[in-house]
């Protein structure tokens, strides 16, 4: 079974890592919470702690199906000097593996060139990073392999377009019923 890595860092925004792990996992998607940190214990935006699945050091980014990014300034600006997640990102982008984020997590994306002609949304204020991208107003916005969205108010929305990516729109409408949730 396919296998996707959402990258964990201090200062993420907790809302937007855990809602992503909790409906991929009510789907049956298998995801594991990789930190970038020197620990697995993860310390959010909030003071919402957390311990992740993996350490960077134990995996191959390259092995999973795709990479999704939580926003946070804080764990964004981690994410940001971390080479190796960079990389990876690149990959999969060219490899047409599914590249995601949330809210500060497109400029990741953006600052690393990997927006060329892409369309992208980001959290407000934030779109002189999204370097290339055809910037959109979209809540969350699906461009072939890359999907971006605004920030902690479309956690779910966003989750539910990885689901739909992921393993399509009947298990994405079956999730969304149970949650008793429409978009």
């Amino acid at each position: 079974m396919e296998r996707y890595a959402i990258i964990v860092a201090d200062g993420l925004e907790e809302v937007e890592a855990l809602t992503v792990v909790d409906l991929l996992r009510s789907a049956s998607i298998e995801i594991d919470m990789v930190s970038i940190m020197s620990d697995i214990n993860i310390n959010g935006a909030h003071g919402i702690n957390f311990k992740a699945d993996k350490m960077l050091k134990e995996v191959a980014l390259n092995s999973y199906a795709g990479i999704i990014l939580p926003g946070g300034m804080g764990g964004v600006n981690n994410i940001k000097k971390c080479t190796a997640v960079i990389e990876a990102l690149k990959e999969d982008k060219a490899s047409n593996r599914l590249v995601a984020a949330i809210c500060a997590g497109p400029t990741v994306l953006g600052v690393n060139n990997m927006l060329e002609s892409v369309k992208a949304t980001c959290y407000p204020g934030l779109e002189g990073e999204l370097l290339g991208a055809k910037v959109s107003e979209g809540k969350v916005v699906a461009d072939k392999n890359i999907i971006t969205s605004k920030g902690p108010g479309t956690a779910m929305e966003f989750s539910i377009e990885l689901v739909r990516y992921i393993k399509g729109e009947e298990v994405a409408a079956s999730l969304t019923a149970g949650l008793i949730y429409n978009v």
